[in-house]
């Protein structure tokens, strides 16, 4: 201590907290470390144990435990049963502290059974404490065999007094359902229905908890525990809310229909549960309410004014919980103010700054357009005091006001721009510039103040990911902008300031100016900065200002003056958008150089021929919007067979065949037709592992060919005849051709093996493929090359190839009217209806992206959604190998807030219902 009270304030390390200027607080946990604590452990074996310095030494070991420190097996062994002989003390903290060691270490350590007898020998303790504990340790620790062994102490203590004891009981009951451990848990109903009776309001939680949790697979079972604890009533506040949860998740299982008719009791019981005592009891059923599909106007009007009356409490929890359900309120109908603009002052300026921001964020949502601008001055000084994560809910609250109110952009874009150029942190500013950018396109006549306030933004913006983004919006729209002029300088402006990675986005961006409608001054004026950026110090701006100069076409004015570009800068056959002259989808160009440096290994050259050739026609396709659709192009709609991929493979071939050129020549292969489709590649074994695997699908008319290419990592070894086994036992409809093997194998040198699979007619198999290798292993000497010629058979398993949709799936090249002539002539006696929810998708263009992925398919419509989008409609078309298996989905996608998921309604159409079925049970 008193070398610490030499150190200075600003010199203590973070551990070290001051209470004031005098005292000084050091961390228990200060350089802390695994050896020590473990040696610190070995007291537990002492012959007289000390429980103050035992305490001691497990507060540590916890301590490492929660923070991630790994113990080996053995280290947790060890320490397992060191701490298990602490039982032979009976002082209360250090038994509460074994008991927690032991959860903590049950998962990696050996033979944890063996402590069984000391926990029975507390479950029949005299100790409600002990009990209680011990009951929730031996539950944790028990596998399902010992669970029948100790089922008679765990019913006793379920109708124990002691409320302790029987909510450790009905808890451990929960952890063993959870874990498949509890068969016998099923038989507990009459004790667990008992246990509803106990006077503890959290022993009945717990109980309904458990009594659910049995009979949740049984939809008629839980609807007359429900009616029955609906009638008669619960007194536990807790369990109540869990009554209401109940009854909301059985309504949401049926039609609205039944949930307003045939569901009226359930509904009245939580209208009931507006007048309880409880405050919890009052905002779960007013949430609950709220959530009920199909609720009227009225309800939630009546709901609203019970609500109200909360937000006068003093608790801050009942307030915004209140403010919550309003907020929720004005989703459902957003042009009710909910919120009574009178009280919005007090809550303005209330200590609580979750509870201001929700109640700005309330007030916003359900504001009238003639009030916005009130509102906005109202909220201006307070908005700047509250943190980044309250702003960027307000902020996401004014976006939905400018789509609301389109009108009155003016006002709101002004509250956003003044607020970027406030200080902030990444999130809050990305939050304000994605409403920017979605403006931009849902609100058009906002489009000049919006680029406005994002170049006077990009003047003093510290994130280079955001000054890139807007950079490149810039070189988007700016060209066709009234007076595009005024951006150049905003743009040339990041060259000179701003560091490599911006500069090069600056460059690209400036270069997007040099299209047809630019002036013969304007086009002159770029071509000289962009000439400036060929001497900048970074090799990726030059790379693009000399590859931009390139391309610049000379243009002429009047068909006589032309652009004075050097001699070696002069004619090109394209202009700067289009780089049509290039062969190559510029995307694939991308990805394939980004996993080229990805892999760090630049003895190979840069393979240009394995970048997947672009088909403009096709990309142009998906884009024509429906009013735009040529006389010709409607008159060859009645031939809508003609565009299926049938007539387009012959546009495709080519590629297929450049690409694959090594099938071709492939004897084996060569009965088999024309190759339709090549799948992305799949890697089948990790990067560190002694063989590196991956697959590719070729989908032909009846057959698919399984293209290994096989690597070994061993110097010492080589193999011969390495050839693949795949099981086909597990999908139906797949038979195996033939096996082409690899004679040889070498060291770091990729090799092909090929597996030819025959699909049976009427067969899209869908499924994992086990696959593993088998080869004849000999070794050798990596220093003379010397090779024992006894060599040996192995076997090597790799993980499961996956079969799906997609590896049948040909996209068509179509448009809106085809599409719609094709959708009318399947009609709906082909047509299957799904709903799917995406949890794992956080967005709408997240999971239209997976699905058109997954589905393999064409996007004909929709393919441009915006990062904010509540709901968005994608039309998708493809055909499964033939032309007469033509297959169109109208994609419906909704973004549910509540439930953090997007919830997908597919529509289905083909020329056979089997095959729509087909479609959405692979989606299933």
């Amino acid at each position: 201590m008193a070398a610490l009270a030499s150190l200075g304030k600003d010199d203590l390390p973070p551990s070290i907290k001051l209470k004031n200027e005098d005292d000084l607080a050091v961390s228990p946990f200060l350089g802390i470390e695994k050896g020590a604590v473990l040696q610190e452990c070995r007291i537990f074996n002492d012959l007289h144990l000390k429980p103050r310095k035992c305490v001691d030494a497990l507060v540590r070991l916890l301590y490492l435990v929660g923070h991630g420190e790994k113990l080996s097996s053995t280290e947790a062994t060890e320490v397992f049963f060191s701490i298990t002989k602490l039982f032979q003390s009976n002082e209360p903290t250090l038994r509460r502290l074994v008991y927690l060691s032991i959860k903590e270490l049950a998962g990696a350590a050996d033979e944890v059974i063996i402590v069984t007898n000391c926990l029975m020998k507390d479950v029949n303790s005299r100790e409600d404490m002990f009990r209680a504990n011990a009951t929730r340790v031996l539950c944790r620790i028990t596998d399902s065999q010992m669970v029948s062994q100790i089922e008679r102490y765990l019913k006793q203590e379920i109708v124990d007094r002691n409320p302790v004891v029987a909510s450790a009981a009905l808890v451990s009951g929960q952890h063993l359902l959870l874990h498949n451990k509890g068969d016998v848990v099923r038989r507990w109903v009459s004790e667990v229905t008992q246990a509803l009776e106990h006077p503890s309001p959290m022993v009945q939680y717990h109980a309904l908890a458990l009594l659910y949790q049995i009979r949740q697979h049984d939809r008629l079972a839980v609807s007359k525990l429900v009616q029955g604890l609906a009638r008669s009533g619960i007194r536990s506040a807790f369990a109540c809310c869990l009554l209401i949860r109940c009854i909301l998740r059985i309504i949401g299982e049926t039609s609205v229909a039944e949930s307003m008719n045939e569901q009226r009791s359930y509904f009245e019981f939580i209208e009931s549960c507006l007048r309880h005592p409880s405050d919890m009891v009052v905002c779960e059923a007013a949430r609950a309410i709220i959530s009920v599909p199909g609720i009227s106007r009225e309800e939630v009007k009546k709901t609203v004014t019970v609500v109200n009356s909360h937000l006068l409490r003093r608790g801050s929890v009942v307030r915004h919980a209140a403010l919550r359900i309003l907020n929720r309120a004005t989703y459902l109908y957003p042009n009710q103010q909910w919120f009574d603009p009178f009280d919005f002052e007090d809550f303005l300026h209330d200590k609580n700054r979750a509870i201001t921001t929700l109640a700005i964020a309330t007030v916003l949502r359900g504001a009238r357009e003639q009030t916005i601008e009130g509102f906005l001055k109202k909220i201006q000084a307070r908005f700047m005091e509250l943190p980044d994560e309250f702003r960027v809910q307000i902020v996401e609250a004014v976006h939905s006001l400018v789509l609301k109110y389109p009108n009155s952009y003016y006002s709101l874009l002004n509250f956003l721009g003044s607020s970027l150029r406030e200080e902030g942190g990444f999130e809050f500013k990305k939050a304000i510039v994605d409403a920017y950018f979605s403006l931009l396109n849902e609100v058009p006549q906002s489009k000049e103040i919006c680029l406005s306030h994002l170049c006077e933004f990009i003047e003093d913006c510290e994130h280079p990911f955001l000054s890139a983004r807007i950079l490149h919006l810039l070189g988007q729209e700016g060209p066709k902008m009234p007076q595009p002029g005024k951006y150049i300088r905003y743009i040339y402006n990041r060259i000179i300031l701003e560091n490599a990675a911006v500069r090069a986005a600056a460059v690209s961006s400036l270069a997007r100016f040099l299209d047809e409608n630019s002036t013969s001054q304007t086009r002159k004026a770029i071509v000289v900065l962009l000439k400036q950026c060929l001497y900048d110090s970074d090799d990726e701006v030059r790379d693009r200002a000399s590859y931009f100069l390139h391309q610049c076409q000379q243009k002429t004015l009047e068909e006589n003056s032309l652009i004075n570009v050097d001699e070696e800068l002069s004619s090109s056959p394209t202009t700067i958008k289009e780089f049509s002259h290039l062969p190559y989808s510029l995307p694939e160009l991308e990805n394939s150089l980004v996993d080229y440096l990805k892999r760090e290994d630049f003895n190979e050259e840069f393979n240009i021929a394995d970048v997947p050739k672009s088909d403009r026609n096709l990309e142009v396709s998906e884009h024509i919007p429906m009013e735009r659709v040529t006389e010709k192009t409607q008159e060859a709609s009645s031939e809508w067979g003609n565009v299926l991929l049938g007539s387009v493979q012959g546009r495709d071939l080519s590629h297929w065949q450049d690409k694959n050129s090594h099938l071709l020549e492939m004897k084996e292969l060569a009965s088999l037709g024309t190759l339709l489709k090549s799948s992305p590649s799949v890697e089948l074994t990790e990067p560190e592992t002694e063989y590196n695997v991956t697959c590719l699908k070729h989908t032909y008319r009846q057959h698919i060919v399984l293209e290994f290419t096989i690597m070994s990592t061993l110097e010492d070894q080589i193999l011969e005849n390495v050839y693949i086994v795949a099981d086909l036992s597990s999908i139906e409809g797949l038979e195996l051709v033939k096996n082409v093997p690899i004679s040889l194998l070498k060291h770091g040198i990729p090799e092909r093996a090929f597996v030819v699979l025959k699909r049976l007619e009427g067969f899209y198999p869908i499924g994992d493929v086990p696959c593993e290798i088998r080869y004849i292993v000999k070794e050798m000497n990596p220093s003379t090359g010397e090779v024992d010629e006894r060599g040996f058979d192995e076997e090597y398993k790799l993980e499961d190839l996956s079969f799906g949709i997609s590896d049948y799936m040909l996209p068509i090249q179509q448009t809106n009217v085809l599409f719609k002539d094709m959708w009318d002539k399947f009609g709906s006696q082909n047509e299957v209806r799904e709903t799917f929810a995406l949890s794992m998708h956080q967005s709408i263009p997240s999971a239209l992206s997976a699905v058109r992925e997954f589905l393999g398919m064409t996007v004909v419509e929709g393919a441009q959604v915006s990062p904010y989008a509540t709901h968005h409609i994608s039309l998708f078309a493809g055909s499964l190998l033939t032309d007469d298996d033509s297959v169109l989905v109208v994609c419906y996608a909704e973004f549910v807030k509540e439930n953090q998921a997007v919830v997908l309604n597919l529509t289905v159409r083909s020329e056979d219902l089997n095959v729509s079925e087909l479609v959405t049970s692979a989606i299933a």
